[in-house]
């Protein structure tokens, strides 16, 4: 992935080896620790929360609200895992919060692909009877690819708003041009 966001972003790499694969892998898991909470609250969310409200005796009031509050955490936390992305994996200073566009766009377009995608298989179930074992695997190879596509689609983004904030930033610093020709607005008034 950092090599796939050097390519979006339009950079070379250029620090070391032993600088590179520490990052990967502390970024592979950060990142895939945020992915499985998020995995864990949309799955087993709802079994948690009536865990915890008899555990804790909480109002039941709570457990109606915990619905929204998993899929808030849920959602927070894969927006995390793919802004750190962004900010640690391509060769760019950037501040943390000037990539947030575009983890935003990824997460909600990665929701959105891995959602048609899930209805398509429910859908057309011929993939198991064409490909027989190897279908789910066909489709978790699909899923991988369509998820690396979100990625790389906000990172584009980002890299996107990060040129036109720099050429906005160019605009404003030259000086404005004088021109060598002479008004002659004023000289067609008085003929």
């Amino acid at each position: 992935m950092i090599d796939g966001l050097d390519v979006v972003y339009r950079v070379r790499e250029t620090r070391p080896v032993w600088k590179t694969r520490p990052l990967a892998l502390g970024l592979a898991f950060l990142v895939g620790s945020l992915l499985l909470l998020a995995l864990a609250l949309m799955i087993e969310g709802t079994h948690f929360g009536l865990w915890f409200t008899g555990k804790v005796g909480l109002n039941p009031v709570f457990l109606a609200a915990w619905r929204y509050l998993r899929w808030s955490i849920a959602v927070g936390s894969a927006v995390l895992a793919v802004e750190l992305l962004y900010h640690f994996g391509p060769n760019v200073k950037q501040r943390f919060r000037g990539s947030l566009p575009g983890a935003i766009i990824a997460v909600m377009s990665w929701i959105g692909l891995s959602y048609l995608l899930g209805s398509y298989f429910r859908h057309f179930d011929s993939l198991d009877k064409t490909y027989g074992v190897l279908g789910a695997a066909i489709a978790l190879y699909v899923w991988f690819y369509l998820s690396g596509i979100a990625i790389l689609l906000g990172g584009e983004i980002n890299y996107l708003l990060r040129a036109s904030r720099q050429s906005g930033l160019t605009r404003l610093e030259r000086p404005p041009q004088i021109s060598a020709i002479p008004d002659q607005s004023n000289h067609a008034g008085a003929a």
